[in-house]
């Protein structure tokens, strides 16, 4: 890999300084269809409470709050690089004032609760960079009411291949299963360069 490559992968990993705030613009303007169809995706209701983990500027938390969320919703949003959390509080001043929206400055797997918070959990183009994504899926288990749902988007541009494609949305669909998850499903957005993969599982009650 070149170092070039490893700064770029390093900087969507956690953006930082000038290259961070080039990433931040393009995750708030080059993913735009991807954001919003991920946010189309998901049955939030409108007193639902969400959780977005990688919020990156922003981008779905806004759309959530502005046409998802109704009276008593509320979202979340945690992200572990300071200045995308900085990015975000700028670009949903609005939402943060009316109290719909906060941000957060940690990383999931520092985020713990002792009772359940959320009905919707999820998550675009982030997992990938999870040491153990089945060890996190299992925490947030733990932040989700019963049947509450945790919702894994992924379009991976490198993926040309359509068996590849299948191949990695099997392999987050075994991943949501091991975790526990019931009613664990997997579907393809249509997209371009290549399709987003949604993979979803719900927490029942044992």
């Amino acid at each position: 890999m070149s170092k070039m490559l490893t700064l770029l992968t390093m900087q969507f990993s956690n953006p930082k300084g000038f290259l961070g705030k080039l990433v931040g613009w393009s995750m708030r303007y080059k993913n735009t269809r991807r954001i919003w169809a991920a946010v189309d995706a998901l049955n939030i209701q409108p007193a639902d409470q969400v959780l977005e983990i990688g919020c990156g500027p922003g981008v779905a938390v806004k759309g959530i709050a502005t046409a998802k969320l109704g009276f008593g919703g509320h979202i979340d949003a945690i992200d572990h690089s300071a200045l995308m959390v900085d990015m975000a509080n700028r670009n949903n001043k609005r939402q943060v004032k009316a109290g719909i929206v906060s941000f957060k400055k940690t990383a999931i797997e520092q985020l713990q609760s002792k009772e359940a918070m959320y009905n919707v959990v999820f998550a675009i183009n982030v997992h990938l960079f999870w040491r153990d994504v089945v060890a996190v899926l299992v925490q947030l288990r733990h932040l989700l009411y019963i049947e509450g749902s945790v919702h894994l988007f992924f379009q991976p541009h490198w993926i040309k291949d359509e068996v590849k494609l299948k191949q990695e949305a099997l392999a987050m669909y075994h991943d949501m299963q091991a975790a526990g998850y019931a009613d664990v499903q997997f579907g393809f957005i249509k997209m371009s360069p290549v399709d987003c993969i949604h993979v979803q599982g719900v927490f029942k009650k044992v």
